[in-house]
């Protein structure tokens, strides 16, 4: 009785530890996003400088996510 109970016992853990792995797992290393940027004056002379103002906008709040753009 006791060689079988163990076996109950042996076979419940091996069917916990095979349903507690999961395929779902959602892992993502790029993140979308966009960038805009305020309207730019039409008229612009050679040689002055113009501010170009530029918002990045994610697509959610990751912990951890760096964003970059050149």
């Amino acid at each position: 009785m006791r060689k079988f109970a163990s076996y109950i016992i042996f076979t419940l853990l091996l069917a916990a530890i095979a349903c507690a792995c999961s395929d779902n797992i959602d892992i993502r290393q790029g993140y979308e996003f966009q960038v805009t940027h305020l309207p730019v004056p039409k008229k612009i002379k050679v040689g002055q400088t113009v501010e170009i103002r530029c918002q990045l906008e994610r697509s959610g709040y990751f912990n951890g996510a760096v964003y970059r753009f050149r």
